[in-house]
Order: C-alpha cells, then sequence, then structure tokens
C-alpha cells in the first residue's frame, strides 16, 4: 500500500506549531531560515491517514526508526511519500511496518527517513514472525559512568557509559491536542478525554512520536551541526505516557566506531517518569569530529 505523494509548506506557523507542541524552541530563537530537523516526522507518520480515518483507527505507535539527512528551510515545500513495507502476526497481535520519506520539492534533497512499527487490527491469517530486522538485536541497559560528569557536547573520545547532560520535559495537554492534530478536529486518546477513558486511562496520552522528537531535541543539542545531516534515531514506547506528567530524557555513550566522514558515536536513551518508569526506550547517533 502507498501512501502520498503529499506536499507539505514548511511555513513559520509550522515551525511555531511544532516549536510549541514538544516545547523547543532553539530553531526559532537562532533566526537562521532552518526549521528543526524532525518538523516534518509528525506528517510522515499521518501519512497513515491519507487512506485511514484517524477519528476511528485503531493502532498503536510501539517502534520508530528516523536518519536525518539534511534540515528544511523556511519557505521550502517538503513532500512526503511512504509506503506498508510488510505486515505480520506475533503472539495473537497484527503489525504492519511504515517506511516514509520526506524530499524537498524544488531540488529533490532528501530530509529525513521515518521507519514505524504499529500494532493494529490485520488480518489473523497472516505469517508468523519472531521478529523485524527493525528490532536491534540487544537491549538497553541504562549503564553510566558515576565518575564522570555528565557532558553537554559530543567528541569521538568520550567512553562508554559518559552520561549526557539530561532534558526535561512537562508534558501538558494543549501541546499534546497541537502535535496530535486537534486543529483539524481529530478525537482519538490524545486529544479527547472520552476516548481515552474509554480505552481505560484516566487522562489522555502523549503520543509514543513525542518522545522521540524529545530525544531528536537531545541529539541536536549534544551532536550540533551533525545531527542535521547524519543523526539517527531508534526508539520503542513501553509504558503509556499521560497528560501532566514530568519526564526525563537520558542518555549514555555506547560506543563508536569509525563513520563514512568522523568517527560514529552511539547512545543508549530512555525516557523516564518523576517515579522512575521508563515510558521509552532506545539509542541514537550521529557523526562528530569535535
Amino acid at each position: 500500500m502507498q501512501f502520498g505523494p503529499v506536499e507539505l509548506p514548511v511555513t513559520e506557523h509550522l515551525v511555531k506549531a511544532f516549536a510549541f507542541a514538544i516545547d523547543d524552541y532553539g530553531p526559532l530563537l537562532r533566526q537562521d531560515g532552518f526549521a528543526h530537523a524532525a518538523v516534518v516526522v509528525p506528517d510522515l507518520q499521518r501519512l497513515l491517514n491519507t487512506r485511514f480515518d484517524p477519528n476511528t483507527m485503531v493502532g498503536l505507535h510501539q517502534k520508530e526508526e528516523l536518519f536525518f539527512h539534511s534540515r528544511a528551510r523556511i519557505g521550502e515545500t517538503a513532500v512526503l511519500h511512504g509506503r506498508c513495507s510488510s505486515t505480520y502476526a506475533k503472539r495473537g497481535k497484527g503489525y504492519f511496518v511504515m517506511e516514509a520519506e520526506a524530499r524537498t520539492a524544488d531540488d529533490d534533497r532528501l530530509l529525513v527517513r521515518h521507519r514505524s512499527v504499529e500494532i493494529a487490527e490485520i488480518d489473523p491469517a497472516l505469517p508468523t514472525t519472531e521478529g523485524l530486522a527493525l528490532d536491534p538485536e540487544r537491549r538497553v541497559t541504562c549503564k553510566t559512568r558515576a565518575d564522570i560528569e555528565p557532558v553537554l557536547c559530543a567528541t569521538p573520545s568520550l567512553f562508554e557509559g559518559t552520561r549526557v547532560v539530561p532534558l526535561r520535559k512537562s508534558v501538558q495537554q494543549d501541546q499534546i491536542a497541537v502535535f496530535s492534530n486537534a486543529g483539524r478536529f481529530w478525537r482519538s486518546i490524545h486529544t479527547d478525554i472520552e476516548q481515552a477513558r474509554s480505552a481505560g486511562y484516566e487522562r489522555t496520552l502523549a503520543q509514543g512520536l513525542m518522545q522521540t522528537m524529545y530525544v531528536s531535541e537531545l541529539g541536536a543539542a549534544f551532536f550540533g551541526d551533525a545531527w542535521e545531516t547524519s543523526g539517527w534515531i531508534w526508539t520503542t514506547y513501553i509504558h503509556p505516557l499521560l497528560e501532566g506528567e514530568t519526564v526525563t530524557i537520558h542518555a549514555a555513550v555506547s560506543g563508536r566506531r569509525p563513520g563514512p566522514t568522523a568517527t560514529w558515536l552511539e547512545l543508549e536513551t530512555w525516557v523516564e517518569t518523576a517515579d522512575g518508569t521508563k515510558t521509552a526506550v532506545g539509542w541514537l547517533g550521529a557523526e562528530t569530529a569535535r
């Protein structure tokens, strides 16, 4: 199944709405004419809703992978394409994998590639599988070096276990609503309290993708310009994040290797509520020559 093409103008309004939703005003403060590296990612995910009604679609975003190639400039138009690359059943649940990318309309410059796994209602007769290539064959350990002070910026020589200065976010309903397209009158467990309660939650839920956007903000601050052209994120969502909660986004160096043009530095990342519950875990990485 194909999705798109959809044209998305990268307007000042789009950038401001994204900045408000995830509380990241860095690109606006720099005033360099560029948007956030991940500004088109929510609309890549929404390609699904060009074929499925967002008010009735039954699904759960489980995993997300992003590859950054270049930043969009305010005033450019991004063209979004996607496809369902596979569907499968596992332990009695249905899954499908979506792959999508955004390119600029004028020069066909690749901005970002996106892959996601969704739990959804699909044909139970589909072949079963033990997993996907999307799944790394390892687990996030959250191991850190307490004897090394947290760092703000990437350097090739950082020791494994070195912590990054964490990022904190307070997740508010108006931000969730903007991120989840309430401005287009979409009703879901993210924007409608009655739907959230009917699904068994006391409050609305933040989209899992919001947490990946928090990780992207941390990556951009840590890696600098290298994040825009070589950044990578892999996250899996393991616990609901409710409206009103405060989370801390952690990261710690987990390894490095030679990259195409510089040292590739990889970090584990995890998102944690005030009571220590982890809501998302994964990895991020980019090249660094600092």
